[in-house]
């Protein structure tokens, strides 16, 4: 497989598929309250910019502090941590954004309530899941269907 098969089935199409699907999940549980026209623009958009920080912080971090670990399990453990701490700040911000954006961007003329602030945070709550389980799911897909189309024809062919 050469290598921009490789980044689009490793990286690219999983991290795209899941981002939508974030979105999708995020949507839907805010369907019935207020929100601004394009917002499921908005969720992608605050989705890809802050996870792609908050990766940026993970990998330097990952990069600089791991290697003093003593034993690979401590290392295992240390980006364990540092993961879920990155994922939860990413979940509260996230959360926070969409209240924000519900409330202060969207038309009032409609009749509809503005999403409170744990709504809006179980929806990035959720996104997220939805978005870590379609990463782990479509990243194993897409390695498949790309194994299946990058092998040599079959002899009888």
């Amino acid at each position: 497989m050469n290598d921009a098969a490789t980044l689009f089935s490793e990286i690219i199409g999983p991290v795209a598929i899941t981002v939508l699907l974030a979105s999708a999940t995020i949507f839907l549980i805010l369907y019935n309250s207020r929100k601004p026209r394009l917002f499921i623009l908005w969720i992608i958009g605050s989705h890809t910019l802050i996870f792609s920080a908050l990766g940026l912080i993970l990998i330097s971090d990952v990069l600089y502090s791991l290697p003093v670990a003593e034993s690979a399990v401590q290392r295992d453990l240390q980006f364990d941590l540092m993961l879920g701490i990155c994922l939860g700040f990413g979940i509260l911000i996230e959360g926070g954004l969409l209240y924000l954006v519900c409330r202060l961007r969207s038309s009032s003329r409609t009749t509809l309530a503005a999403p409170s602030i744990f709504k809006s945070l179980f929806a990035a709550l959720m996104g997220n899941a939805f978005s870590i389980g379609g990463f782990l799911i479509f990243s194993r897909l897409f390695d498949v269907v790309w194994q299946f189309l990058s092998s040599p024809a079959l002899p009888g062919d």
